[in-house]
C-alpha cells in the first residue's frame, strides 16, 4: 500500500523510501525503547547517507499517513494520528541531526588509520588494553589470550568501525551473529562502556583533532549498542543455566517456561536477525552436563515432542561430527538405540518448529531443506534398516562359523586318514624287513 500510494503521489522513483519502509517496523516496534530506537534511526542515516538522490523527509510522512489511513479506515481516528504524528517528529529529529555525520565521518576516520604507521597501531592497540583493564580489572579475567589474538581483536574492531559506514546490514547481520557468540561466553554488557571509553583515550594520544576523535567514538558507540542489544536479548535464564554446565541450574531454569514455550527456549534464541540453539552450543562448548539435562527433559519425554526427536536422531546419526555429541546423547540414555526409540513414533509427521537452518545445515550435513525433510522422513526406515542389518551380521557370524567348524572337521578327517595311511605303510615297511633278515639268517 505503501508503495502504491508512493507511486500515485509521485514518489515512485525514490529509492531512499524503500530503504525507509524496510526499517520503518524495527521503528514502530521499538519505540519504547529509547536506545534500541536510536539504535535504529542511526543505522537507517547511514543506509541514506549512501543515496545518490536527496531525502526529504516531509515526502515520506505524507505517504506513510496516507498508507495507514487508507489500511485501517474504519478504526483510524485522531488518537492514531497524534500518536503516528508523535512518532515521526521523535525519528526524523534524529536523523535530520545525524544524516550528514556518515559520510565525514567515514572519510575523517579512513584517512586517519591509513596513515598510521605499524608503530603508531601497535602503541594504539596496548594503550587500549591498559586503560582498559585499569577502568575494568575484571576483564583480565576474559581476555585471557596471547597479545597477538588480543590485537587481532582490536584490528576486527577498526575494520569494523570502517566497514559499518560502507556496507551497514552486513556489519550488522555479524555483530548478530557475534553477540550471540558473546552470550555462550558469558561476556557482561558491563564490558562495552568501558572498552569503548579506552579506545577513545587511546585514539586521543595520537591525534588531537578533535573531528577524528568524534567521528571515531560515534561509530564505536553504535557498534557497542548493537553487541549490547543482541545480548541482551540472547541472555536468557536457559543460556545462563548452560554456562554453568550444572543439569540442576538448568532444569531449575526451564522449570519455569510454560509447557507450549519449552521446546523453543531450548532449542532456539533469537536476537536481531539472527538466531542461535542452546543446544546446539552446549554440545560445541562442551557443556555435556547441560546438553545430557537438554536430551533429557522430563517434558520432553513425557510428551514425546518431535522436535527433540529429530535432534536427537540427527546427534546420533552418522553425518554428526564429533564424538562430543555421541557422548552427550549416549550419557542422556542408557543407549543410542533408546535415544531413538523415544521419538520413534514421530518420524514422518513431526510437528513444525523455527530452528536455525544454518547450525541444522552444518550439524547434519545436510544442503537444502529438502533434503533435511527427506532424511527425517527416511529416519524410521534407516532404523529398521539398521536392525535388519545388525540381525543379519549375527547370522552372517553364525553361518561363517558353522563353515568354519564345518571345515575343521573336514580337515580334521581328511587328517586322521592321510596319518592312518602313513602308520600303515611305516608298519607295512617294518615287516617286510624283518621277513629279508630272517631269510639272510
Amino acid at each position: 500500500m505503501f508503495l502504491f500510494n508512493a507511486a500515485v503521489m509521485g514518489y515512485g522513483e525514490s529509492s531512499w523510501m524503500k530503504i525507509f519502509l524496510d526499517h520503518l517496523d524495527a521503528i514502530a516496534v521499538n519505540v519504547a525503547n529509547t536506545s534500541r530506537l536510536q539504535e535504529e534511526c542511526f543505522v537507517l542515516t547511514i543506509h541514506l547517507s549512501k543515496v545518490k538522490d536527496s531525502v526529504n523527509l516531509p515526502e515520506f510522512k505524507a505517504v506513510m499517513l496516507a498508507a495507514l489511513r487508507s489500511i485501517v479506515p474504519d478504526e483510524w481516528n485522531m488518537d492514531h494520528e497524534m500518536a503516528w504524528n508523535w512518532l515521526w517528529e521523535s525519528v526524523e529529529r534524529i536523523i535530520s541531526s545525524t544524516i550528514s555525520f556518515p559520510r565525514a565521518y567515514e572519510k575523517t576516520i579512513r584517512t586517519f588509520l591509513f596513515e598510521q604507521s605499524e608503530a603508531n597501531m601497535n602503541q594504539l592497540r596496548a594503550q587500549t588494553y591498559s586503560c582498559f583493564f585499569q577502568r575494568c580489572p575484571s576483564g583480565q579475567d576474559h581476555f585471557k589470550q596471547s597479545t597477538t589474538r588480543l590485537y587481532f581483536i582490536l584490528d576486527r574492531n577498526y575494520e569494523m568501525v570502517l566497514e559499518i559506514f560502507e556496507n551497514p546490514a552486513k556489519v550488522v547481520e555479524d555483530l548478530s551473529a557475534l553477540g550471540l557468540r558473546h552470550v555462550g561466553f558469558g561476556v557482561p554488557v558491563e564490558f562495552f562502556p568501558p572498552f569503548v571509553a579506552s579506545a577513545v583515550e587511546a585514539l586521543n594520544t595520537l591525534t588531537t583533532d578533535e573531528a577524528i576523535s568524534q567521528a571515531f567514538t560515534w561509530s564505536e558507540t553504535l557498534i557497542s549498542k548493537i553487541l549490547m542489544r543482541v545480548i541482551l536479548e540472547g541472555s536468557t535464564i536457559v543460556m545462563k543455566a548452560i554456562n554453568l554446565n550444572e543439569e540442576a541450574a538448568l532444569r531449575k531454569a526451564i522449570s519455569v517456561a510454560p509447557r507450549g514455550q519449552r521446546a523453543q527456549q531450548l532449542l532456539n534464541i533469537t536476537a536481531g536477525t539472527q538466531s542461535f540453539s542452546p543446544l546446539f552450543w552446549a554440545i560445541d562448548s562442551g557443556s555435556l552436563n547441560s546438553a545430557k539435562a537438554i536430551i533429557q527433559d522430563p517434558e520432553r519425554r513425557e510428551a514425546k515432542r518431535g522436535p527433540y526427536s529429530v535432534l536427537a536422531q540427527g546427534k546420533w546419526a552418522p553425518q554428526s561430527d564429533g564424538d562430543q555429541v555421541y557422548t552427550a546423547c549416549a550419557g542422556a540414555c542408557d543407549s543410542p538405540d533408546n535415544l531413538l526409540m523415544t521419538g520413534e513414533s514421530c518420524f514422518g509427521s513431526c510437528p513444525k518448529i523455527e530452528v536455525p537452518w544454518s547450525p541444522v545445515a552444518k550439524f547434519f550435513g545436510v544442503k537444502s531443506r529438502d533434503e533435511f525433510q527427506r532424511m527425517i522422513r527416511n529416519a524410521g526406515a534407516n532404523l529398521e534398516q539398521y536392525r535388519q542389518f545388525q540381525i543379519s551380521q549375527s547370522v552372517i557370524f553364525l553361518y561363517l562359523i558353522m563353515q568354519w567348524m564345518v571345515a575343521f572337521f573336514e580337515w580334521a578327517k581328511a587328517t586322521a586318514v592321510v596319518l592312518g595311511l602313513v602308520i600303515f605303510q611305516t608298519r607295512m615297511m617294518s615287516v617286510n624287513e624283518i621277513e629279508m633278515a630272517v631269510m639272510i639268517q
